[in-house]
């Protein structure tokens, strides 16, 4: 009778993630990482790795009401 009732109040919690829950969890914003650490404590940007946005030419575009 009580392995029943035990697993069915220990099942996975069906709640959305958020920073206040999981206090070993650190969910993160979804960006990596752009470079890497240093022996002496600096940090080496890698610029193969950050990000870069290609905006296309908006010179002629007309706007519409």
């Amino acid at each position: 009778m009580f392995g029943i009732t035990r697993c069915l109040t220990r099942g996975a919690s069906r709640q959305q993630l958020t920073s206040k829950r999981g206090r070993n969890h650190y969910k993160g914003t979804g960006s990596g990482a752009m470079g890497r650490h240093t022996k002496r404590g600096g940090y080496l940007i890698e610029w193969e790795k950050v990000r870069s946005f290609v905006v296309p030419d908006l010179t002629d575009f007309k706007v519409s009401n």
